[in-house]
């Protein structure tokens, strides 16, 4: 009976490592710029506490096809390691993710950049916005994780990128969430904002706004339907070509900053 046991045992053992090998996540991912959480050790089975108080177990999932990356040659950020993985806890249900690394190759500092994800499946579809919490330098990584729901094979793609300067770069797809024109329209309102308070209390007070300037200028519904995340994204746009020109020439150069985003429509592409 034993050596039944021992040879059951042993036929489960790569079925469970196959399941669960690996990783299955590291207790802690990587939340800025850098390389620097590469190095967290990974446990056959990973656990973190629910909510209620109890574990959330989970594991790698090799079962779900790898997704499609859609990569342009000329992207600025590229997609490596996409892997699925599945959680669980008792009386939370949770679910399944697509985690993944996204590493800058261009030869400039990224401030923000948008990702998506999509299948055959409607409700399988979104995009997230993503702002490391200092600028991803050239040749940096940075893990991302999305939540997944459908069965069908998933194509993920990354659509804008904004560089710490306040240049962008965009995606040709035809599926992308940002769109030139809502950038444009992000970053007029908000430049519109900023030099009423310029007028009326100065280009200190302008740095000081910064900070709360997304609930200023902030996005309705319908903003949403017309222009997706284009619109936050050209908010964000002004808040970075600001911070820039103050870097750059102090105080003096914030206006005029401003007024170029008013009085070029394509100021806000570049």
């Amino acid at each position: 009976m034993s050596s039944r046991k021992s040879l059951r045992f042993i036929l489960l053992l790569p079925i469970l490592l196959l399941i669960c090998a690996d990783n299955i996540r590291p207790r802690t991912e990587i939340s800025s710029s850098g390389a620097s959480g590469m190095g967290s050790k990974y446990s056959l089975i990973a656990f973190t506490p629910a909510p209620g108080g109890g574990r959330i177990f989970t594991w790698r999932n090799y079962f779900k096809p790898s997704p499609a990356i859609e990569q342009q040659s000329d992207a600025p950020l590229v997609i490596r390691n996409p892997r699925f993985y599945s959680h669980w806890s008792w009386g939370y249900g949770i679910g399944p993710t697509l985690d993944y690394n996204v590493v800058n190759v261009s030869q400039k500092p990224i401030h923000s950049f948008t990702t998506s994800h999509r299948s055959a499946e409607p409700w399988d579809t979104g995009a997230s916005v993503s702002q490391p919490e200092s600028a991803l330098k050239p040749g940096d990584s940075l893990s991302r994780k999305d939540s997944v729901s459908g069965k069908s094979r998933i194509a993920l793609t990354v659509d804008f990128v904004q560089f710490a300067d306040g240049t962008t770069w965009y995606s040709n797809d035809g599926q992308k969430y940002v769109h030139p024109e809502g950038v444009r329209a992000g970053a007029r309102d908000a430049a519109e904002h900023l030099i009423k308070v310029l007028e009326s209390s100065g280009p200190e007070a302008v740095l000081k706004s910064l900070p709360r300037i997304h609930a200023d200028v902030s996005d309705s519904l319908s903003t949403i339907k017309t222009w997706g995340m284009g619109h936050y994204c050209g908010v964000t746009n002004v808040v970075v070509k600001v911070q820039h020109a103050n870097r750059e020439g102090g105080l003096r150069a914030i206006e005029g900053a401003l007024r170029r985003i008013l009085d070029d429509p394509s100021e806000s592409n570049r």
